[in-house]
């Protein structure tokens, strides 16, 4: 299986539509992984949407990571079903199909130590997730990585052809 491009165009989109100015961090991954390519640090490697999207075509899937430099803060939800439906947003589906990606904006200002009153931090949660917003990033919508036997079948089976695959939830 192959990555989405069509899917990643239109989480990009949706990403960019109503933020006038923000450039999304992306980065390229592994193929058929969540894992930033070993020969370059990730920090070090963001590429434009052209070059995302080129990337994609050679079967690379794409990290997308909030920074400390620009406002976007994503929640990662790990189980759905542990945590609740996100705020209204741009929600991505994970590969598994029971985590949530929600991508959100803020104004607030970078935390400088974890008692600060603001979205744009860092939050690990025990099982349920994390709050990713400083230099930490998710799987881009379009991305696909395989799902064992055992994932497959805890997929409802209306659902089942997208196993493996990050989708923008509409």
């Amino acid at each position: 299986m192959k990555p989405n491009v069509e899917e990643f165009i239109k989480f990009h989109g949706l990403l960019t539509k109503d933020a006038p100015g923000y450039e999304p961090f992306y980065f390229p991954l592994e193929r058929n992984g969540k894992d930033p390519l070993k020969s370059i640090s990730w920090k070090q490697n963001r590429k434009t949407f052209e070059q995302a999207q080129e990337l994609m075509r050679k079967g690379y899937n794409i990290g997308i990571a909030a920074t400390d430099s620009d406002p976007l803060v994503i929640v990662d939800v790990d189980d759905i079903k542990e945590v609740g439906e996100l705020k209204p947003t741009l929600i991505n589906q994970s590969r598994k199909r029971i985590g949530r990606h929600g991508i959100y904006f803020t104004d607030q200002p970078l935390a400088k130590s974890i008692f600060d009153n603001t979205a744009k931090q860092n939050i690990a949660t025990e099982d349920a997730g994390e709050v990713r917003a400083n230099w930490q990033y998710v799987v881009a919508a379009g991305s696909y990585v395989t799902c064992s036997p055992e994932e497959i079948e805890k997929i409802p089976i209306s659902d089942r052809e997208n196993a493996g695959y990050y989708t923008v939830m509409v």
